[in-house]
């Protein structure tokens, strides 16, 4: 496997893992509701999944996702709408690491400065990353090499989407 093509590929795999330690962790966590709580609960200072969580759930996406916007950016097939959506894929995959370094508070508004970072940097990388998503699937559409994205990319930027609106709810 080529650099260019594990740095794509890093883009499918992250949210996969992502999810997959979503539900781990939570079930590590007595006492936890995948769907009554934010998944910050689970990195937040009281959480006793904190360190693995922030690791293994936000930062690990993070790299990934910044790994994905490098491979885009410096792919040849790319053009201007694709690179500029590689653009907000690096920083939503910044934000995403962000909220897994800044552990949040407890459960309620944020009462520390680490809490209040953890906050913002944990609401920006869904409609980053969505703006990306539509500036990529457009720019990809037109590629036969890079072809295989589309599924990914018509599966997770929809599933964004939801997610942050859903994750809001709470």
């Amino acid at each position: 496997m080529t650099l260019q093509r594990f740095l794509l590929v890093c883009g499918v795999f992250g949210t996969p893992i992502f999810l997959l330690a979503l539900f781990l962790f939570g079930l590590a966590y007595p006492g936890y509701d995948h769907f009554n709580q934010t998944i910050s609960a689970l990195g937040a200072v009281d959480s006793p999944v904190k360190a693995l969580a922030s690791i293994f759930i936000f930062n690990l996406l993070g790299v990934f996702t910044i790994l994905f916007s490098i491979g885009v950016f410096r792919s040849k097939e790319i053009h201007t709408a694709g690179k500029i959506g590689a653009v907000f894929f690096f920083a939503a995959g910044i934000s995403v690491f962000l909220t897994g370094v800044f552990y949040g508070d407890p459960a309620g508004p944020a009462i520390t400065l680490r809490g209040a970072i953890h906050n913002t940097a944990a609401f920006c990388p869904f409609p980053i990353m969505t703006v990306g998503f539509l500036l990529f699937a457009f720019d990809v559409m037109t590629h036969k090499k890079l072809g295989w994205l589309v599924i990914p990319i018509i599966t997770v930027g929809p599933a964004s989407l939801v997610f942050r609106y859903f994750s809001a709810q709470f």
